[in-house]
């Protein structure tokens, strides 16, 4: 039986040392089977590897990369299964806004990419979002503050590794020390007050965060609502009101101006393919200082 992994190692690193294009059809094809991946993008990927600063490479991937079709077969079929593992008691939107996210997500990256790739999930809960990476071949490490909620997804997710499931409270200092490709931060920036150490410790870690959060009702990059004095509307989607009223809740503009002070550059999602249920993307601001637990914003941060 051929050990995937040994043969990817030997390939990639005869690629590298000699460059040579031949040895790239057997290493996108190993990457295929590895990640269960479109094996024209895992050809391409191997390529990236290979010589990253290829124009004709960079474009072809990316053009592969996005198809917009392909990503929301493999999250349909993804996020399907996860739900029926799940069988949570969330409303019925929730389950329609985590397949949304995750579809821009991979649209963002590729299905291709997430083959191999470290993923650190913040917040991670019963470890959704995470297990449909996991279904695209991540190496997914779990983190949440809850360790009824860690023992929920070893539960679940007998495959993952006990050293890939961390308690973390995003209030205490980073404690992670390994590097990761990509790191989530959703839907946890408002349930906490240190939210920019939250972020700050992913962009020390990552070159690449996926942030998600509610948001309050401004531009002002100096406006930050805190505690229970500030809320309007419930306390938020899952009702764990008392995260919620603990937390913080930034304009759009603070959380972008502590990104660029970091040295990263952003790309935002304000349109509504992420859109579910009573949750909305698109809105615009109209300065009123308030806050609504749906209304909120996404970004992809990548370091330049």
């Amino acid at each position: 039986m051929l050990d995937i992994e040994a043969k990817r190692e030997e390939l990639l690193s005869k690629a590298q040392h000699n460059g040579t294009a031949e040895l790239l059809n057997d290493l996108g094809a190993v990457e295929a089977m590895r990640g269960e991946v479109d094996p024209a993008l895992a050809y391409l990927k191997a390529a990236a590897r290979i010589d990253p600063d290829h124009e004709d490479i960079k474009a072809n991937l990316s053009v592969l990369a996005a198809r917009p079709e392909a990503a929301g077969e493999t999250v349909d079929r993804i996020a399907g299964q996860v739900a029926a593992d799940a069988m949570d008691c969330s409303p019925s939107y929730v389950h329609d806004w985590r397949r949304k996210r995750l579809q821009a997500v991979v649209e963002h990256f590729g299905a291709g990419w997430f083959a191999g790739a470290r993923v650190l999930e913040l917040g991670a809960g019963h470890g959704e979002l995470g297990a449909m990476l996991l279904a695209l071949g991540a190496d997914v490490t779990f983190s949440d503050a809850g360790p009824e909620r860690l023992a929920t997804i070893a539960e679940r997710y007998p495959d993952v590794p006990a050293a890939r499931l961390i308690a973390h409270d995003v209030e205490d200092l980073w404690p992670f020390e390994r590097r990761y490709d990509l790191v989530l931060n959703m839907d946890l920036v408002h349930r906490v007050q240190h939210w920019q150490r939250s972020i700050a410790g992913a962009l020390r870690c990552a070159d690449r965060l996926v942030l998600e959060s509610v948001v309050c009702d401004s531009d002002d990059p100096d406006v930050i609502l805190h505690g229970p004095a500030t809320m309007h509307g419930p306390a938020t989607m899952d009702g764990d009101a008392e995260s919620a009223a603990a937390g913080c809740r930034p304009s759009a503009a603070a959380v972008e101006v502590l990104i660029r002070s970091l040295g990263f550059r952003f790309t935002r999602i304000s349109d509504n393919r992420c859109n579910a249920g009573p949750l909305r993307y698109d809105w615009p601001v109209t300065g009123t200082g308030t806050w609504q637990p749906e209304l909120r914003r996404m970004w992809f941060v990548q370091r330049p």
